[in-house]
């Protein structure tokens, strides 16, 4: 491994740095080799980068490395309402842009006046960028592959998938006033004057998908996730046409070939104008979990997209403020009127909310629908007039809003929506609901039991409160509720609590499991990890095997007052999608957020030895295999 250190293109002759000559960051991108780390010295960068073909290795990726605070990525921009806005386009300005990269890491530094992208991604793969500071930028990381042909899907593996973003902080409206939330119009940033900010942390048009959204914390903006698939053509009229029968679309591109296996996880949102979370045409496997949300618009759009198995448990989201009016409104899960719905099941549950609005609103003139959707143990308060008279929606905000009761009652047989056991002191929940033929189980409890969830603190008050143990008992099977191997149950300790908490720890849902759509490619990596005595049991994305020969060996290694410490376990056992090693001694395994943790090298995917276990987005940092 080589370090390359780089000074800004500042028309500055390279100089020297700790004895190691030092170059421009273009010269350093065409000597870097896998392994290598691109150190990127104090000072502004501003200069565009066409990265083509730059290639680091699995668990050998090339580096840019940056110094947060002192390392700055400036472009010099203003946004310009001029501009082609959603979705960017190859001709649009960029820091960087990468073609047919692979294993690149894009690590730490301040971005400012980079609109309207900080990088613009096509056929690329197996990049990560984290710790930038962001302000401005339409999108900070857009990826746009293009779709060549119809029907089945080609080869995937040399398209874009694979891209993670962690640790990244981004404030996209610069303005001190923050008009976007506070003052403008929904539709002057979505597609009028400051249409330049309908963007997202990531976006994404016609990409297979394999991302990773964790630990990020986004504010200020118009969106945080953003994924779309063009649209084949419509066979009919796009106007509704004051029938029951929504209109008919078709995709390019079947469910289940773009926009899958798409993590979320652990992120804050706050000051959403539009949408934390939007699916656009088609998403498939979409896991959104363990997140937080603080004044946002309107949380999971599911307007108008097909797919499915999404799951979205264990977040929370609370307020204490509302966009400008008009368009002051909002809601957790927005419904659209017209196909693509979901075709696969969508499970909602274990979240806590504590809202100023509705749950699940469709369009305020032709209503809403969706299909397929399991809403189960969800704790939902409307806050107090008393204590936010003025930022409520308007009195008798209902469960649901502008939705076809239709997609409720049973009258359209393909419907397959199953509301139950949500508990929420809405008024009317869950009677309404119960008229519908939903919510059999639901309870409308005044208060539920939380500490302080106006300050986004959903823990309950006491050990018995009103949503312990009353939970409906959960089971996901494999092939038919999700990919993940087994049967996966909430009920294992008992009757589960309702919400985002059991007891006083945040829900723990099932792993993540990838969707084994023809031709994706999937590394094994590490989704999960417990720790029982002695026995470190890690899961996989996808089953594994491991090379005829191959010893299950495992070894961890720290430093202990300044001296080296290793412990090793000599034998694993392989499950599925699991990996269990039994170590000589429980203490160690509790330094596993510093410890590195090495892996027996052979480990692959069942049936695809060209698919070996990859450190990638690892829920454990510091692994290696070998």
């Amino acid at each position: 491994m080589a370090e390359l250190y780089v000074i800004p293109d500042a028309g500055k002759k390279p100089a020297a740095h700790d004895g190691q000559p030092t170059q421009t960051l273009a010269a350093a991108l065409g000597k870097a080799r896998p392994g290598d780390v691109i150190v990127l010295l104090p000072g502004t960068y501003s200069t565009p980068q066409e990265i083509n073909g730059l290639h680091g290795a699995p668990e050998r990726p090339i580096t840019i490395k940056g110094i947060r605070g002192r390392t700055w990525f400036d472009g010099g921009r203003t946004p310009d309402p001029d501009e082609p806005q959603h979705p960017p386009s190859a001709s649009d300005w960029a820091l960087f842009r990468l073609r047919d990269c692979s294993w690149l890491v894009f690590d730490s530094g301040t971005v400012r006046n980079c609109w309207p992208l900080f990088c613009h991604i096509r056929d690329s793969r197996y990049l990560t960028f984290r710790k930038f500071k962001v302000d401005g930028c339409s999108f900070v990381v857009f990826a746009h592959d293009v779709i060549d042909r119809l029907g089945a899907p080609e080869d995937q593996s040399e398209r874009s998938h694979h891209i993670l973003l962690e640790e990244m902080d981004w404030t996209q409206d610069v303005t001190a006033e923050k008009h976007m939330w506070h003052t403008w119009h929904w539709k002057t940033s979505k597609k009028r004057e400051h249409g330049y900010l309908n963007g997202a942390l990531f976006g994404s048009r016609d990409i297979v998908g394999g991302i990773v959204m964790r630990r990020c914390r986004i504010r200020h903006a118009f969106n945080g996730l953003l994924m779309d698939i063009t649209h084949g053509r419509r066979i009919d009229d796009p106007q509704h046409d004051g029938t029951d029968e929504p209109n008919r679309f078709y995709e390019e591109y079947p469910p289940g070939h773009r926009n899958i296996n798409v993590e979320a996880y652990d992120n804050d949102f706050a000051y959403l104008r539009d949408n934390p979370v939007e699916l656009e045409s088609s998403a498939t496997n979409w896991w959104v979990h363990n997140n937080r949300f603080f004044n946002c618009h309107s949380w999971f759009s599911m307007h108008n997209v097909g797919g499915g198995y999404w799951y979205i448990f264990a977040n929370t989201g609370w307020f204490d403020d509302k966009p400008g009016a008009p368009n002051d409104g909002g809601k957790v899960l927005k419904w659209f009127y017209h196909t693509p719905f979901p075709r696969w099941p969508v499970f909602v549950f274990h979240n806590s909310w504590y809202l100023r609005t509705g749950v699940v609103a469709g369009d305020s003139t032709f209503g809403g629908e969706s299909r397929n959707i399991r809403h189960w143990n969800n704790a939902i308060a409307l806050a107090p007039a008393a204590r936010h008279g003025g930022l409520l929606l308007r009195a008798g905000r209902r469960f649901l809003n502008n939705v076809t009761t239709r997609v409720l009652t049973g009258d359209d047989p393909i419907s397959g929506n199953d509301f139950d056991n949500d508990v929420a002191s809405l008024p009317g929940f869950p009677a309404s609901l119960q008229a519908e033929g939903q919510e059999a189980n639901g309870r409308h409890v005044a208060d539920l039991g939380w500490r302080d969830p106006a300050h986004g603190d959903f823990r309950p008050r006491h050990a018995d409160g009103p949503l312990s143990g009353i939970g409906r008992r959960i089971e996901l099977r494999h092939d038919e509720h999700w990919y993940g191997g087994t049967t996966w149950r909430n009920d294992t300790d008992g009757a589960p609590d309702v919400g985002a908490y059991d007891g006083d720890a945040p829900f723990m849902g099932p792993a993540f499991a990838v969707f084994p759509a023809p031709g994706y490619e999937e590394r094994p990596r590490i989704v999960a990890y417990r720790v029982a005595g002695t026995t470190l049991e890690l899961t996989f994305s996808c089953p594994l095997a491991a090379a005829a020969g191959a010893v299950l060996a495992a070894e961890l290694s720290w430093r202990e007052m300044g001296r080296p410490q290793r412990m090793a376990a000599d034998h694993g056992v392989l499950d599925g999608r699991v990996l269990r090693v039994d170590f000589p001694r429980a203490e160690p395994l509790s330094r596993l957020g510093v410890a590195a943790l090495t892996l027996p090298a052979g480990l692959h995917r069942d049936g695809r030895p060209d698919e070996p276990a990859t450190s990638w987005a690892s829920r454990l940092g510091n692994v290696s295999f070998g």
